[in-house]
């Protein structure tokens, strides 16, 4: 079953100023009217299961505010994937909600967003409208971090670093 706006509303309340949402109803064995509602998932965002399946905070807080079904995307502005005040969510494209990334791939040598190592410096970097762009290659990955930074935003619209 897919839940829907009405549901939603029925069993869970959502703030839309803290972003918390709280049981109204007692819909499983451990759940108590007035708890708060969800868990946090290994990636950051929160999780709340209801109907049989997990779903993620932000979409239903988006459902619960709205009335409707959320956007495909929807992008946490501060970059807090917990933080699910409805003034902290706004819809996105993939490339919007890609552009407000903060944090660099745990595969990631230096663990910076747009920083790779080349040798022994470390080389800095952003893609824009698909194509990259090479930014300068720096002895630290702070350096070449603080470029690609400046670089971001200039050339990323959504980015809100």
């Amino acid at each position: 079953m897919k839940i829907t706006p009405e549901h939603l509303r029925d069993v869970l309340g959502y703030d839309p100023a803290t972003g918390i949402f709280c049981w109204r109803k007692k819909v499983a064995q451990r759940v108590r009217v007035g708890d708060y509602a969800g868990s946090k998932h290994h990636s950051g965002y929160l999780s709340i299961f209801t109907l049989g399946r997990s779903y993620r905070a932000h979409r239903l807080a988006w459902m619960h505010y709205y009335g409707e079904q959320p956007p495909k995307f929807i992008d946490h502005i501060n970059g807090k994937r917990s933080d699910n005040r409805i003034a902290n969510l706004r819809a996105a494209t993939a490339a919007t909600n890609a552009e407000n990334r903060r944090g660099g791939q745990k595969s990631s040598a230096s663990g910076l967003l747009g920083v790779a190592r080349n040798g022994s410096n470390w080389q800095a970097y952003i893609c824009t409208q698909r194509k990259p762009i090479y930014l300068g290659t720096f002895k630290t990955p702070e350096e070449a971090h603080q470029v690609y930074l400046a670089a971001k935003r200039k050339y990323h619209d959504a980015c809100t670093i």
